[in-house]
């Protein structure tokens, strides 16, 4: 008797404990919280770039990749020399693939051009590769992301949610979102196809080191990748694309094995059907175009940068330019 009250009360408290995070699980999702600065200027980024996207009428250019799209390539600089008009639709925060094929992707229209200058994880990664930045901001969207995964992914997003973030996203709930911050990223205002104006960024070399010394180049683009996959359904429905590599600051002790990944990279996106344009620099960047990380450019550097990449994408005839 003893015995079956204790499982009993085991089982209650079990399932208690299950009901209780279940609530707190469902009430925190779509929930905005500004105090947690860097997410939520994740979140607002990925925002706008859904706004301009869905705002639109006509066909455009649209640059699709995490941090080294939105602090690599400044998208007036093309649009001066592209007949399509441009928009800067990249993130930050290296978000999962299936994220951003979900959330920005699928606003592509027929008549788009893609442009894919995307880091090297996304080469290495599973879409579906969850870890505590991707889920909190998922979960800031609310439950759509959750339950496009498979069982063992949702899981996996489960584990990743931190205490600290719940709380954080229950007080928000009660008391308010909080103002938004005016220092950090919030610094860099976004124009109307999504470029953020980094005027004020400035080489922090410790920083874009220490980047440097966590970068990994991978010896070749691993099978499960999801971008391929993205490129197939996006010519499916008539956006062409084109890949790119990822504006970079590289140690030099791994410039020689970026170089040789280059290749693959591009042999990749031909087996997708998507173009494939380098420019002369292949997006290896020097230490005074950097701003914080291996990815993030100051203004001039993005300034150099894409002017390179424009003549490529036009001496290639990759895109239709003007004179």
């Amino acid at each position: 008797m003893t015995f079956t009250r204790y499982f009993i009360g085991l089982v209650a408290g079990l399932c208690g404990s299950v009901a209780f995070f279940a609530a707190v699980f469902f009430a925190c999702a779509g929930v905005d919280n500004y105090r947690l600065v860097g997410l939520a200027w994740t979140v607002e980024k990925v925002r706008e770039r859904e706004h301009i996207l869905d705002a639109r009428s006509a066909p455009a250019l649209i640059i699709v990749a995490g941090s080294s799209g939105l602090f690599g390539i400044d998208g007036g600089i093309i649009a001066k020399r592209s007949e399509l008009p441009v928009i800067n639709a990249s993130t930050h925060a290296a978000l999962s693939w299936q994220f951003i094929d979900r959330n920005i992707l699928r606003r592509a229209m027929p008549g788009d051009t893609v442009l894919l200058p995307l880091e090297i994880p996304y080469f290495m990664q599973p879409p579906d590769f969850l870890n505590e930045t991707n889920v909190e901001v998922a979960h800031t969207f609310g439950l759509d992301f959750f339950w496009s995964l498979s069982l063992s992914r949702k899981l996996e997003y489960v584990r990743q949610l931190s205490t600290s973030f719940l709380w954080g996203q229950i007080e928000s709930s009660i008391a308010g979102s909080g103002e938004k911050a005016t220092y950090g990223y919030y610094e860099f205002t976004t124009d109307a196809i999504g470029d953020i104006d980094t005027s004020q960024a400035r080489t922090i070399p410790q920083q874009v080191q220490s980047s440097a010394d966590n970068d990994y180049i991978p010896p070749m683009v691993f099978p499960y990748s999801g971008v391929c996959k993205s490129i197939e359904d996006l010519r499916d429905r008539g956006v062409k694309v084109i890949g790119t590599p990822s504006a970079i600051y590289l140690k030099d002790e791994n410039v020689e094995r970026y170089r040789s990944f280059l290749p693959q990279l591009a042999r990749y996106f031909s087996d997708c059907g998507a173009t494939f344009v380098y420019d002369k620099t292949g997006g290896h960047q020097h230490m005074s175009a950097m701003y914080d990380t291996v990815y993030h450019l100051t203004k001039d550097g993005r300034r150099l940068r894409t002017e390179l990449l424009i003549a490529a994408l036009c001496d290639q005839k990759a895109i239709s330019c003007r004179n």
